[in-house]
Protein backbone atom coordinates (compact mmCIF):
# COMPACT_ATOMS: atom_id res chain seq x y z
CA UNK A 1 0.00 0.00 0.00
CA UNK A 2 1.31 3.28 -0.59
CA UNK A 3 -0.81 5.61 1.67
CA UNK A 4 0.30 9.25 -0.05
CA UNK A 5 -0.16 8.27 -3.63
CA UNK A 6 -3.61 5.98 -2.72
CA UNK A 7 -2.91 2.60 -4.49
CA UNK A 8 -2.71 -0.88 -3.29
CA UNK A 9 0.23 -3.13 -4.84
CA UNK A 10 -0.83 -6.91 -5.39
CA UNK A 11 0.51 -9.41 -3.47
CA UNK A 12 -0.46 -13.13 -3.31
CA UNK A 13 -4.13 -14.13 -2.13
CA UNK A 14 -3.95 -16.15 0.85
CA UNK A 15 -7.68 -16.39 0.68
CA UNK A 16 -9.60 -18.41 -2.10
CA UNK A 17 -12.49 -15.51 -2.02
CA UNK A 18 -13.41 -12.32 0.05
CA UNK A 19 -16.47 -9.90 0.43
CA UNK A 20 -16.33 -6.50 1.86
CA UNK A 21 -18.88 -3.94 2.30
CA UNK A 22 -17.27 -0.77 1.79
CA UNK A 23 -18.16 2.93 3.39
CA UNK A 24 -19.91 4.29 0.46
CA UNK A 25 -22.41 1.18 0.58
CA UNK A 26 -20.79 -0.50 -2.43
CA UNK A 27 -19.63 -3.92 -1.94
CA UNK A 28 -16.05 -5.40 -3.15
CA UNK A 29 -15.77 -9.36 -4.11
CA UNK A 30 -12.43 -10.47 -4.06
CA UNK A 31 -11.98 -13.81 -5.93
CA UNK A 32 -8.82 -16.28 -6.74
CA UNK A 33 -8.98 -18.26 -10.28
CA UNK A 34 -6.34 -20.97 -9.97
CA UNK A 35 -4.85 -22.81 -12.77
CA UNK A 36 -3.20 -25.03 -11.08
CA UNK A 37 -3.63 -26.94 -7.81
CA UNK A 38 -0.71 -25.98 -6.42
CA UNK A 39 -0.14 -21.74 -7.79
CA UNK A 40 2.90 -20.26 -7.29
CA UNK A 41 2.37 -16.56 -8.86
CA UNK A 42 0.10 -14.30 -9.96
CA UNK A 43 -0.59 -14.38 -13.83
CA UNK A 44 -2.83 -11.52 -14.25
CA UNK A 45 -5.52 -9.77 -12.01
CA UNK A 46 -9.39 -8.04 -13.42
CA UNK A 47 -11.25 -5.80 -11.78
CA UNK A 48 -14.96 -5.97 -13.35
CA UNK A 49 -13.55 -8.34 -15.70
CA UNK A 50 -10.79 -5.58 -17.31
CA UNK A 51 -7.47 -6.99 -17.28
CA UNK A 52 -5.03 -4.22 -15.35
CA UNK A 53 -2.05 -3.20 -17.02
CA UNK A 54 0.09 -2.57 -13.79
CA UNK A 55 0.24 -4.12 -10.40
CA UNK A 56 -1.61 -1.98 -8.23
CA UNK A 57 -5.14 -0.31 -8.12
CA UNK A 58 -6.23 3.22 -6.55
CA UNK A 59 -8.45 3.38 -4.14
CA UNK A 60 -10.79 5.73 -5.81
CA UNK A 61 -11.72 2.35 -7.98
CA UNK A 62 -11.86 0.41 -5.30
CA UNK A 63 -14.44 2.27 -3.89
CA UNK A 64 -16.54 1.69 -7.04
CA UNK A 65 -17.02 -1.77 -5.95
CA UNK A 66 -17.35 -4.71 -7.78
CA UNK A 67 -15.12 -8.11 -8.65
CA UNK A 68 -11.22 -8.32 -8.45
CA UNK A 69 -10.10 -11.64 -9.55
CA UNK A 70 -6.62 -12.46 -9.22
CA UNK A 71 -5.44 -15.11 -11.89
CA UNK A 72 -2.70 -17.48 -10.31
CA UNK A 73 -1.07 -20.26 -11.91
Amino acid sequence: MNPAGGEYVFGYPLLEAARLQLPNGNVLHIEVNKKKKQPTRIAAVQFNGTTLPVHSINHQQLLQGGTLTYFVE
